[in-house]
């Protein structure tokens, strides 16, 4: 496996330009249903409201435009789940870059207790379980200090 070192302030800012698509998608899909929703109103309106006044936009051709509006609704909220989908895997291959195994800190632990074993001449036996849980590299980090 290939590691690369990353400043981690950009990280953060990674992770939170992530935080942010995550909320202007949802801001996104709210613009979008209230507009299907007024469209959807308009549509409904227009059979007994207007028809006389315009004759070229009869209320039958703005319901049909208004059918091919809703349409196109349907399509932008295809295109929004598809953003959904692919901003939230964005936020999580963010947040699993700051992730860590916890044996970067155990295995130090082993090695201190077979030295101390030695050294004191006693029969200890450390066992770790776990050591493939990911945690955050800053929880590993406070975790080591005494």
């Amino acid at each position: 496996m290939e590691t690369i070192r990353v400043d981690v302030r950009k990280l953060d800012g990674l992770t939170n330009l992530a935080g942010e698509l995550v909320n202007n998608k949802s801001r996104v899909e709210n613009v979008f249903s209230l507009l299907k929703n007024s469209l959807r109103l308009i549509g409904e309106s227009l059979p007994g409201s207007r028809p006389a006044r315009r004759p070229r936009n009869s209320a039958s051709s703005c319901a049909r435009r208004s059918g091919r509006d809703e349409g196109l609704m349907d399509e932008a909220f295809r295109v929004v789940k598809e953003m959904e989908s692919l901003v939230n895997e964005m936020q999580v291959a963010t947040l699993d870059m700051r992730l860590l195994p916890v044996s970067t800190i155990f295995d130090a632990y082993v090695r201190t207790v077979r030295d101390l074993k030695q050294a004191l001449g006693k029969d200890v036996e450390l066992e770790v379980k776990g050591r493939e849980i990911l945690l955050d590299k800053r929880i590993l980090e406070r975790s080591t200090r005494p």
